[in-house]
């Protein structure tokens, strides 16, 4: 195997002394982290690798950032489906110059070969980006080069695509959110026509932040109750594994007061002192649990009461203060989580496939200058 190892993947030779490619786990996870950003945010090349940096995901080394040719290259490799291809090129030589070039073979002509354990992304995925590509289009828009309060927090509840940060080129612009889909290809594509203020979603998350803290010492009583349930079933656990532990004890006596009997032959003496080892073997087992179990035991109740002081108090300080754009769309996704706005204005948080819909936590005001939307193309379900 020549030439260089595609991103994701190392060389590790074989036993017959043959490199094979391997799935490299740091590597893969920013893969799938462009994979990612290109399905669900509505962004160019150029945004997809500023947004890796912003993240903390770093290139090979001899790069100092990530390029646009690099990100393009790397969502249109099929590798990271497992599927290899061999024979790409022929060599052709060119009588006029007399050098000898590649060319290009139809893709009909290669050699195939898939291997699940080269897979990094879904075969579903893939595809979608594929069409993401062919349908990029730039528009006379401004994206904003830096994190947003919401970036990668809201999405649509009608197609599912993220919702981006939006302004005009005024001094002192507002900002807005809106359906990258519905923005990127029109009404037709996506019927959610909501564009809440982003200082108004701030202020309604705010609000639901400080209700909480006003709330702390019944977060911090509830989570000591929490704390002397677990240590009062931890006790019980561990009782039976005392009683357990008699129990083995009082065998291995009897067995061994046998042992002393001189009346047992060879054979019942194999007999007794497989049966101890057997025993000896249970107590050990049993042991171990109960040290894992005395292990489990030992909670702080002021150290817990610390965390969940510190907790709170960095939701106050990151969200309800002037702190910048990327530390509260950190905090807000580290206390908030996903959220998802409507057609109708409602926002929900994100739910897991399976579980129940939530009840809608607030609605947005429609904004006047947009017109209202299609409520049966969009109906949530």
């Amino acid at each position: 195997m020549g030439g260089v190892v595609p991103y994701g993947y190392r060389a590790v030779k074989g036993a017959d002394g043959l490199s094979r490619f391997e799935v490299d786990p740091d590597e893969a996870e920013v893969v799938r982290a462009v994979f990612k950003l290109v399905l669900t945010e509505s962004i160019g090349l150029k945004r997809v690798a500023r947004r890796l940096g912003e993240l903390g995901y770093k290139p090979r080394m001899g790069a100092n950032s990530w390029g646009p040719t690099t990100i393009n290259r790397m969502m249109k490799s099929r590798i990271y489906t497992g599927i290899l291809s061999y024979g790409r090129h022929k060599e052709h030589l060119d009588r006029r110059t007399g050098k000898v070039r590649k060319v290009l073979l139809p893709r009909d002509q290669h050699l195939i070969h898939r291997d699940e354990k080269l897979r990094i992304v879904s075969d579903a995925d893939f595809e979608a980006v594929q069409k993401r590509l062919k349908g990029f289009n730039y528009r006379n828009y401004s994206i904003p080069g830096e994190v947003r309060i919401f970036s990668g927090i809201v999405t649509c509840g009608c197609c599912g695509y993220g919702m981006y940060s939006r302004h005009n080129n005024r001094k002192n612009a507002k900002r807005w959110l809106a359906c990258g889909l519905r923005d990127r290809l029109g009404k037709d594509a996506c019927s959610n026509a909501q564009h809440p203020k982003e200082e108004e979603l701030l202020a309604w998350v705010q609000a639901g932040i400080r209700k909480v803290i006003r709330n702390r010492d019944q977060i911090i009583r509830r989570a000591v109750e929490i704390a002397d349930k677990s240590l009062s079933s931890n006790g019980q656990r561990r009782g039976k594994l005392e009683s357990d532990l008699s129990k083995l004890d009082q065998a291995l006596a009897r067995f061994q007061k046998l042992l002393r009997d001189p009346t047992l032959d060879e054979e019942q003496m194999r007999g007794l002192l497989s049966q101890i080892g057997a025993v000896e073997s249970e107590k050990t087992q049993l042991n171990a649990r109960i040290r894992e179990v005395a292990d489990e035991a030992v909670v702080d109740q002021k150290a817990v009461l610390r965390e969940i002081k510190a907790a709170l108090n960095a939701a106050e300080e990151n969200i309800l203060t002037l702190a910048t754009p990327p530390v509260m769309n950190r905090a807000i996704q580290q206390f908030c989580g996903q959220m998802v706005i409507h057609a109708d204005g409602a926002i929900e948080p994100a739910r897991i496939d399976g579980e129940p819909r939530a009840p809608p936590l607030t609605t947005v005001t429609p904004t006047p200058a947009r017109l209202e939307p299609n409520r049966s193309a969009c109906s949530r379900p």
